[in-house]
């Protein structure tokens, strides 16, 4: 994967650029070339995107100059668009700096009250 002077991330052999790589900034700018890339191979003006989109044209505009978007409007832009929200989702998260949810039956917190440490402990005092 190589960054041109376009801007633009080249793919691998299978036409698909990694998303394990990027950082921040880069993935913020994959997420939007792909979804501005898409776009115009649709023929859509921004107007007709955020119509299709549900969105306002400010929000596309946001979208694809602005701070990272909420993953709610990169569903929405996915959606519209006919890509596969979970890949734009994902490079989302590494745009905004976040960590990956926790896979896996253990890794869900128990409902209501406090969390499990703090109970223990609240129950060692109080003897």
């Amino acid at each position: 994967m190589v960054y041109t002077p376009e801007h633009r991330w080249k793919p691998d052999a299978g036409g698909r650029v990694s998303t394990e790589d990027l950082g921040p900034g880069e993935a913020l700018v994959e997420l939007r070339r792909r979804l501005d890339d898409k776009r115009a191979v649709l023929g859509l003006d921004k107007t007709q995107f955020a119509r299709r989109a549900g969105v306002s044209r400010g929000t596309i505009h946001n979208a694809l100059t602005g701070p990272v978007p909420r993953a709610e409007t990169i569903t929405a832009l996915a959606e519209a668009l006919g890509l596969d929200p979970r890949v734009l989702l994902k490079l989302r998260q590494i745009a905004a700096g976040e960590a990956p949810a926790p896979a896996g039956p253990r890794a869900q917190r128990p409902t209501g009250g406090r969390p499990l440490a703090d109970r223990a402990l609240l129950s060692q005092r109080s003897r």
